[in-house]
């Protein structure tokens, strides 16, 4: 590995299609909850570090984000927003047009003078004591805190993905009145818009359990009103579930991790940065968890410039593979009925292909007021399912031309290793390269470039050599396994992940 990572990270310091590591701008967010008349209000003010001097500062307010659930409630809205200077003077913004077609919402310039912006939050029109994200069955007093609805982003880039990808420095600070707790951390550095977009937090949950897991302080909780969910034993599977991450990726880079159960069961889970939510009735069902675990790498702290399907499909893959491994699936029935799967009566599959850039904006469909997405397509089995099937074709080409040394565990640890939030294609066919030997862009296009369904003979080859290599077997540690108690008998993978 670490031979490895000296070729790629050579790679990527030649490479003309990244930016810098090394962000010239800085945005401080600041985020003051105050208690008016005993209803919580959320204020956020955007402090302007520091700008390039030629360059506009531009900000997106976003009704929703693409590559979240679009709830229905209302988004920051340009009358909301106060602009000041650094003597304290107000200013008023320009309507901008988006640099891009995808990602909705207002874009606004602001003066060159600006300093600061603020505005004020509330999410729920039908309840102004509310600013957390609405969902039903959630405890009185309980606010969900999620980045996507509470920022406005900075402009980063002409395209949805380097807006969302490219290096800045922002930092977020939360100011919590007294009486209150705050599940997630109230002092985060992050490296780009997408980071800040997924902070998961909750105000007040109704209750909660702390332990150690390695170097890790965990703190499980729960957000429902009447309190089902096994905290107990929830903490137990977490002493197999981060381990067994980390044995595959390297140490999460979060002292504390926040991790906490709704029972809104419409989803699965929702990853974030030090920690995601989960449906409190997957509570035991150890592929959601282990996959949004492997969300923190694949997706919020390492993105993709060029191929929408890795965040998914890589992880859809990884969190089958560990779900095997830690006992919760066989790789005989479960799995291999899942990763064998042609797709080829399903629309998406059969008209996009896995890299297209337009299902970014077209993966997530408005959420109803029931909270349930009915999206007029299925992109779930393009992104997911076909996404998992190129996932396992590469990973099985990797261990086959490297006679089992290196995998796409590895190609993924190199590339998060080499610190940039993002990588571009070049970047991807480069890590394959360096460690199978053999030239990686004729497999990418073939796989990811074309639309279509893969072939019984491509899927079952790429699965058998999987066999071969012995990628699913179980993790001698895990010791008795929790079997399956959460899925649906009617059939395999029936849970959303998200909203």
């Amino acid at each position: 590995m670490v031979s490895c990572f000296c070729l790629c990270s050579c790679f990527f310091e030649d490479s003309n299609n990244a930016p810098s590591n090394s962000p010239a701008k800085k945005l401080a967010y600041s985020v003051k909850v105050s208690s008016q008349s005993g209803a919580l209000r959320c204020s956020v003010f955007v402090k302007i570090e520091n700008w390039p001097e030629a360059e506009p500062v531009v900000f997106q307010l976003p009704p929703y984000y693409p590559d979240n659930p679009r709830m229905p409630v209302p988004g920051v809205v340009s009358s909301r927003i106060h602009i000041e200077d650094a003597k304290g003077q107000s200013l008023s913004s320009t309507p901008t047009t988006a640099p891009f077609n995808q990602g909705g919402g207002v874009w606004i310039t602001l003066p060159s003078s600006a300093t600061t912006v603020s505005y004020e939050i509330d999410l729920d029109p039908a309840d102004s004591t509310r600013f957390g994200v609405p969902i039903p069955g959630l405890k009185h007093g309980v606010q969900l805190l999620d980045g996507a609805l509470l920022f406005i982003l900075p402009a980063m880039g002409n395209s949805l993905s380097s807006h969302w990808r490219n290096p800045i420095s922002l930092s977020l600070n939360w100011h919590i009145p007294g009486g209150n707790r705050l599940m997630g951390d109230s002092v985060l550095n992050l490296a780009c818009n997408y980071q800040l977009m997924f902070y998961r937090g909750v105000l007040n949950p109704s209750s909660s359990l702390e332990f150690q897991v390695g170097n890790h302080q965990v703190t499980v909780y729960t957000t429902e009103a009447v309190d089902t969910l096994d905290l107990q034993g929830l903490a137990q599977r977490m002493n197999r579930w981060i381990p067994l991450v980390e044995s595959h990726f390297s140490s999460l880079p979060w002292k504390h991790l926040w991790i906490g159960s709704n029972i809104n069961s419409v989803y699965g889970g929702l990853e974030g940065i030090g920690g995601y939510w989960f449906g409190t009735p997957y509570g035991s069902h150890a592929e959601v968890h282990l996959h949004e675990f492997t969300h923190s790498i694949v997706g919020v702290l390492l993105g993709e410039y060029d191929d929408a399907w890795f965040k998914e499909g890589v992880t859809e893959y990884f969190g089958l593979v560990m779900a095997v491994q830690d006992g919760f699936y066989t790789d005989t029935v479960e799995v291999r009925s899942y990763l064998q799967n042609l797709h080829d009566s399903v629309p998406s599959v059969i008209q996009y292909a896995l890299s297209d850039e337009v299902l970014r904006d077209r993966f997530y469909h408005d959420v109803d007021t029931d909270y349930v997405e009915r999206p007029p397509q299925d992109f779930y089995s393009l992104l997911y399912g076909k996404g998992a099937e190129a996932a396992m074709q590469i990973d099985a080409w990797l261990l086959q031309n490297s006679a089992g040394k290196h995998d796409l565990f590895e190609a993924v640890r190199t590339l998060y290793n080499a610190g940039a939030p993002a990588f571009t294609r070049q970047q991807l066919n480069g890590v394959l390269q360096n460690l199978s030997g053999q030239r990686a862009d004729t497999l990418l296009q073939s796989l990811c470039d074309k639309p279509g369904p893969y072939t019984v003979v491509q899927l079952q080859r790429a699965f058998s050599t999987l066999r071969t290599y012995d990628r699913f077997h179980a993790s001698s540690y895990t010791g008795v396994m929790a079997k399956r108690t959460a899925v649906s008998k009617s059939g395999f993978r029936k849970i959303p992940e998200k909203i």
